[in-house]
């Protein structure tokens, strides 16, 4: 049987507290550890459902597990509750951009200090969930963080290769750089991990749930975490490396993009326009560069600084 406690894990921040429903799962038999986190970004629902299916899966005992798994089903509670993309409502900060965060910071950066230093502190892997936020539309991929350690590097490559997405895009990670997000940073602490995209425009779906779910059972099988279970494999995979992504120089305008996501574009391809309110159009955005769209804004709103459409290169 499998042993499952479920808590919720409050640390103080001035006159409230910061919140973690997390559930800590162990096996019979002994065996590594699996962080899994859902809801970095509260209204990314994809990710958030598989983390909670598989929970329910375990408790029902339909999967028995080796080793110990630790499931954060809602990383990022305030943006959950208030339906609020990418960041925390309570500081405006994105928790992807700033682990292991500060024990004396702002709301986001004490709730990441706490996560990383009381549920990350002892693990063995991490897949973080994501699955494309309110404004966001996705094709379906993992970032995989480069840290220039063999061993690292090639247990997290094979992680997303398993996970049953087609696009595998490898990010190079500077260690100079103070922080980052949960999956990076702990590579750099020898800690295999990815991070997975599947679903999009804050929506809740089964397809996108299901994509999550089986790629976390295969990678558990893969890190002999599950008995009797079998792979998913049924997508093509392509490697792509890290780019980035267009961001938008203008603060009053509305965007529409002209291209979809899983589009090959070349260098100086029209890949969208931005309007006045009026509807006139003020500039054309073209491709910087060959290569896939990963990442795309469909929303018209726009400001100065939203990334419009990231544009990753085929790996050759």
């Amino acid at each position: 049987m499998n042993k499952v406690i479920k808590k919720i894990l409050k640390f103080r921040y001035e006159e409230e507290y910061i919140m973690f429903p997390v559930a800590y799962i162990e096996g019979e038999i002994e065996g590594p550890t699996l962080a899994i986190i859902g809801g970095m970004h509260g209204s990314e629902f994809c990710g958030i459902e598989s983390a909670i299916k598989l929970l329910k899966d375990i408790e029902a005992n339909k999967l028995k597990i080796k080793g110990k798994l630790i499931i954060t089903t809602i990383y990022n509670i305030p943006a959950f509750r208030e339906n609020a993309p990418f960041v925390v409502p309570k500081d405006n900060k994105n928790p992807l951009r700033l682990f292991p965060g500060k024990e004396n910071g702002s709301y986001t950066e004490v709730m990441n200090y706490y996560f990383w230093n009381e549920v990350l502190k002892d693990i063995d892997y991490c897949i973080e969930l994501h699955g494309g936020d309110i404004p966001e539309k996705i094709a379906n991929c993992i970032y995989v963080p480069i840290v220039n350690d063999d061993k690292t590097d090639s247990i997290s490559k094979k992680m997303a290769e398993i996970y049953n997405i087609k696009y595998i895009i490898h990010t190079e990670m500077n260690k100079e750089n103070k922080y980052g997000g949960a999956y990076s940073r702990l590579a750099f602490r020898g800690v295999p991990s990815i991070l997975t995209e599947a679903g999009g425009n804050g929506l809740l779906d089964n397809l996108n749930t299901e994509v999550h779910y089986n790629g976390i059972k295969n990678i558990m099988i893969y890190i002999n975490m599950l008995e009797n279970e079998n792979m998913k494999d049924t997508e093509k995979r392509v490697i792509l490396n890290y780019t980035g992504s267009i961001k938008s120089d203008i603060d009053f305008g509305m965007w529409y993009p002209l291209v979809d996501t899983g589009d090959f574009v070349k260098v100086g391809d029209t890949v969208g326009e931005i309007r006045d309110y009026f509807g006139d159009k003020i500039k054309d955005i073209k491709a910087s560069y060959d290569g896939i769209i990963c990442i795309l804004k469909i929303s018209p709103s726009l400001k100065e600084n939203d990334s419009l459409v990231e544009i990753n290169k085929i790996k050759l």
